[in-house]
């Protein structure tokens, strides 16, 4: 009985312990009350949801500043390749002098941007220097406007769109 002894103190210990416990949590025991973990008669769930709704409104629209602007963002960075993408193919297009013309190049530019971003004629520049055969440089400038979703993000600029600008160069070639 002597080597039982100190397990007999841990058990007294964990008996103590639940008679402690069982004072402040309690489970309902009638026919009718809730189940619910409660202290002193308050459950524990009832005082916690309210906290969680409010730390929730709280949080939620610098959340949603955060996930709109990176969309915002990502829409404008595509929206700059997709620019700097036409203008490059156009000018990789005008590089043949005897098939190409401002017009042509202009098209094929609004053609390369067409599914994700409209161009018009006025936003395109095609300048050929010094003039319109080999050897000269053709210069392609492609600009847009671009709108974000988030207020306050489109402050970050001024508010308003943002123009989006890209050029590309190349030099005629000859047959």
């Amino acid at each position: 009985m002597a080597g039982n002894w100190p397990a007999l103190r841990i058990a007294k210990h964990e008996a103590k312990l639940l008679e402690d416990t069982h004072d402040d949590w309690r489970v309902g025991e009638m026919v009718g009350e809730s189940s619910r973990p409660t202290v002193k008669g308050v459950e524990v769930r009832d005082r916690d949801r309210g906290q969680s709704v409010v730390e929730f409104a709280l949080i939620l629209p610098v959340l949603l500043l955060i996930l709109l602007g990176t969309i915002d963002f990502g829409r404008l960075y595509y929206s700059y390749v997709t620019v700097a993408n036409a203008a490059r193919v156009g000018a990789e297009y005008g590089m043949d002098y005897w098939r190409a013309n401002p017009t042509s190049v202009k098209d094929m530019v609004k053609a390369e941007a067409r599914p994700y971003i409209t161009i018009g004629d006025s936003d395109i520049t095609v300048t050929a220097s010094p003039s319109w055969y080999a050897g000269s440089q053709l210069n392609v400038e492609v600009r847009t406007g671009f709108s974000a979703f988030t207020p306050l993000i489109s402050q970050m600029w001024g508010g308003g769109p943002l123009t989006l600008r890209a050029d590309a160069t190349t030099r005629f070639t000859s047959r």
